[in-house]
């Protein structure tokens, strides 16, 4: 039940979204064969195709070779909608190869909109938003049939995986997280603790070492003392 309010906000948007496309498409001139982008993509093309030279290599087959302003030379086939820059390809509208190759067109048979693919046409961009998006209604005008309420629906059935369970979800595309403190650093941090632990070991058992070798000195002169004495009195 906690969806249904999501639900409620996508559908609103997607109304309010097809009205205003709905009222663009309307907007527009009837001369006008192209969306309002793709029209003007071609109208700022067709400046630079005026510059380019164009040399037709089959007008059966509308196949035309153009040079184009950056001095490489590009093959155009009018029919099959194509071109070697592969940008007429892609994007399923002239390129401005096309477009030069187009304006010295013999026949002149094929108008620009043609060339386009059909839904760059104005008229199917209104066909696609013609229709109305209309909101759901309360749950309690809901009619909903006795076979659809009789069934209860049950999540799907799934192995269980083996190992331990993951607790945290792995991140999405473009989300960060912030870095853990990894378990090498507390590692690091105690071996130089230690290292330095044993060094100060190391000094303090040679300062007992040294001290121990005085009192060993001084009890060896000690026992020179007491052997001098002895002999006093012999």
């Amino acid at each position: 039940m906690a969806l249904l309010p999501m639900f409620d906000v996508i559908i609103a948007k997607v109304a309010e979204w097809f009205n205003k496309h709905r009222k663009s498409s309307g907007e527009i001139p009837h001369a006008q064969k192209l969306v309002p982008r793709v029209d003007k993509i071609m109208h700022e093309r067709c400046k630079d195709a005026l510059l380019l030279t164009v040399s037709e290599l089959n007008s059966y087959h509308l196949e035309y070779s153009v040079v184009g302003l950056d001095g490489n030379t590009y093959l155009v086939d009018l029919m099959r909608k194509t071109c070697s820059c592969k940008c007429f390809d892609i994007d399923k509208y002239p390129c401005v190869h096309a477009l030069a190759a187009n304006l010295i067109n013999v026949k002149g048979e094929i108008d620009v909109h043609e060339l386009c693919s059909k839904y760059y046409w104005v008229e199917l961009w209104a066909l696609a938003y013609y229709q109305t998006i209309y909101p759901v209604p309360h749950q309690n005008h809901w009619i909903v049939p006795p076979e659809i309420q009789e069934k209860n629906a049950l999540p799907p059935l799934y192995e269980k995986k083996k190992g331990r369970v993951q607790e945290t979800r792995f991140p999405s595309v473009g989300e960060h997280r912030g870095r853990s403190r990894r378990r090498g650093s507390h590692t690091r941090g105690r071996g130089r603790s230690r290292g330095s632990s044993q060094t100060e070991g190391e000094t303090s058992q040679s300062g007992r070492g040294s001290s121990q070798s005085g009192r060993g000195s001084t009890q060896s002169g000690r026992g020179m003392g007491s052997w001098f004495q002895c002999s006093n009195y012999v």
